[in-house]
């Protein structure tokens, strides 16, 4: 597995709990927090089913399906 792959999703999931942390409460602040750890989270997921397919495949080819 390529972990460095993950590495988007996380860092966008971190920067949306900073700007919710340090936002003060406000709306924008808020949907741009959410915005930011949504986006962050399907990344992290497309990431991982990418990973599971890509690993089939590398299985299939080397004979061991």
């Amino acid at each position: 597995m390529r972990l460095r792959r993950f590495v988007p999703g996380v860092v966008l999931v971190l920067v949306g709990l900073a700007v919710l942390a340090a936002g003060g409460g406000g709306v924008t602040t808020d949907a741009i927090a959410m915005v930011l750890i949504g986006v962050g989270g399907v990344l992290a997921v497309a990431t991982a089913f990418f990973e599971i397919g890509a690993s089939e495949d590398r299985d299939r080819r080397a004979g061991r399906s």
